[in-house]
């Protein structure tokens, strides 16, 4: 019986990450970690006021902090997508340098070392429309219970005359 195998090595074995790309993905998790719970604590602090106290007397503070907590999350968004940015193009630059020392270079072992750098730049900009989706979240919410406090103080005033 015939044994059948491939004919061809692979040009590209694929390489370890480099360092600054390990710290980009530990940077990924620890944002996602810390504007979920941002995210998670507006969304709590709006649906406690909500739903225990109807008079809008504490609800400027309520709304101040959540407003801070979400431009917080919104800027981390702007962060992660520049540090997305540099990350790749530190890739980039450490493949072409790798390629510019070789004196052939294949074009599987290009798209190999292309591919783990798209992959990386991805997991940022994924990482980026997550923040945003919470962010939008957040914002939602806040302007849904804003209006609701605005309605309630009008409701609870007599009418002048």
């Amino acid at each position: 019986m015939q044994e059948t195998s491939v004919g061809w090595e692979p040009m590209y074995e694929g390489h370890p990450l480099p360092w600054f790309s390990k710290l980009f993905v530990l940077y990924l998790a620890l944002a996602l970690f810390v504007s979920a719970f941002r995210a998670i604590s507006v969304m709590r602090r709006l649906w406690w006021r909500q739903e225990t106290q109807q008079e809008t007397e504490g609800f400027h503070l309520t709304q101040e902090f959540c407003q801070a907590r979400t431009a917080s999350i919104k800027r981390l968004s702007m962060l992660t997508f520049l540090l997305s940015l540099l990350v790749f193009a530190l890739n980039i630059t450490k493949i072409l340098q790798g390629v510019a020392a070789q004196k052939m270079t294949g074009s599987a072992f290009l798209a190999g070392a292309m591919a783990e750098t798209f992959t990386t730049f991805l997991l940022g900009i994924l990482m980026c429309a997550v923040l945003y989706v919470l962010t939008m979240c957040c914002e939602g919410m806040l302007a849904r219970r804003t209006l609701q406090s605005k309605q309630s103080k009008t409701m609870s005033q007599p009418p002048a005359e």
